[in-house]
Order: structure tokens, then sequence, then C-alpha cells
């Protein structure tokens, strides 16, 4: 494998590792991040914000052990659309709010939307690879 993208595949696990345990940490301020953004319905926040924190620890274990790398791949380019475009919403609704990111990721929120766009766009510039990660997603 090459190791550029054995060290990137690492830096993306401690990324989302450090996110989702800051998440567990102070859990109930990211109850309130979720509730900030206005977009998930409120008897569905705490759900909501289960299922992000098992998210981020599926993909950061899988990233971190360099498992499951179709299926982490399309779990983790799911969260990154999902939070670009709740912070993209909530720019344009002029809601100064935090990020609710976690970890390393809180403090760079612009860095941030930027990368996620760039990923998510390189991802789709590579349609055998959009394609591959579909298919297998469906095969699972």
């Amino acid at each position: 494998m090459n190791i550029f993208i054995l060290v990137l595949s690492h830096i993306m696990g401690l990324i989302f590792l450090t996110s989702s345990i800051d998440k567990i940490l102070k859990y109930k301020e990211f109850i309130l991040d979720i509730q900030n953004y206005k977009i998930v319905p409120k008897n569905l926040e705490k759900i909501f914000a289960i299922i992000m924190i098992i998210s981020q620890l599926f993909c950061a274990f899988n990233f971190i052990f360099n498992q499951m790398k179709y299926i982490n791949l399309g779990i983790a380019l799911t969260l990154m659309f999902c939070f670009t475009i709740a912070i993209i919403i909530n720019l344009f609704r002029n809601n100064k709010i935090n990020c609710g990111c976690g970890g390393v990721v809180a403090v760079f929120v612009n860095i941030v939307v930027v990368f996620n766009y760039f990923s998510i766009l390189i991802d789709w510039m590579n349609p055998s690879l959009v394609k591959a990660t579909a298919l297998r997603l469906l095969a699972w």
C-alpha cells in the first residue's frame, strides 16, 4: 500500500476519533449544537447525536486499522457532506453557531467546510471510485 495513503488514512482516523471522543465527553454541548443548527426535529436530536457518534467511531477505527475501505469511505463522505451542507445552510441563514465538529476539527470550521467540499468534489470527479463504492455498498 502506498505510504501516503496509509498516513492519510491514519490522520483521518485520528480526526474522526478525536471528534467522536469530544462529542462523548461533551455530550450535552453536542446536543445543544445540534439544536442550534435548527435542521433536525426536536424529538430526533438525541437519536441523531448517538448515530453521529457511532458513525464517527466506526469510521475512526476503520481508517486506523485500514478495514472496510469502501464502506468506510462512503460513510465518511456522507458525514462530511451532511455537516458541510448543514454549516452552509446556517451560514446563509446568518446563524453564527458552533459547528459541533468536536476534537481538533472544531478549531478550523472554515477550513473544514473547504476541505469537505474539495474531498467530496475529488470523489465525484473520479467516477470509477464512486461507482465501485456505490456497488460495494449495495452489495454489502
